[in-house]
């Protein structure tokens, strides 16, 4: 059984009163086994609604997709296994899907922060949207609010949104 890291957070959070603001620098960071049956149905959902994600992504414009949407892709650890970290400043170059590291990797040599990568639409676990409500998505992120500390979990908590797809979706 393979283990997998994944980043809590994301690059920005959202408050009430000043929009996306940056998040701290190490976000923390949770183990879970490959076998985790909440986190498989986490990135099960994320990837079920990744259609209307990038739907939602498409009809943005390139400033609003840059800051507003991110996506957590698996990358292989030096040490074997998955780690999920989040992708920030997104852009389509063609069809193919570019972004940059918005968490400090743990197992990850070479790349940091801000690090370039093209993203394999079929290692991505989950993905967040910024909304007028708050930001949507953060499936596993969700998963992962129990295994926190407290304080975190709970700024966490006020800026997803009650239901992780926005409801006009739906329709």
């Amino acid at each position: 059984m393979r283990a997998f890291l994944a980043a809590v957070a994301f690059a920005f959070a959202m408050t009430a009163t000043t929009g996306p603001v940056a998040a701290q620098q190490s976000d923390p960071v949770v183990e879970y086994s490959d076998a985790d049956v909440e986190m498989t149905a986490a990135r099960d959902a994320a990837r079920a609604s990744y259609p209307q994600f990038m739907a939602a992504f498409r009809a943005s414009s390139r400033a609003e997709q840059a800051n507003n949407f991110l996506v957590k892709v698996g990358l292989d650890r030096s040490v074997g296994g998955l780690e999920h970290i989040w992708v920030d400043s997104l852009r389509l170059e063609g069809d193919t899907l570019v972004g940059a590291l918005a968490n400090e990797p743990q197992y990850l040599p070479g790349l940091h922060r801000g690090s370039p990568v093209t993203i394999d639409t079929a290692r991505i676990s989950d993905w967040a949207w910024v909304g007028p409500e708050g930001m949507y998505g953060n499936f596993t992120t969700r998963v992962m609010l129990d295994d926190i500390e407290p304080a975190t979990a709970a700024q966490l908590r006020r800026v997803l949104t009650a239901n992780p797809i926005p409801e006009s979706w739906s329709r």
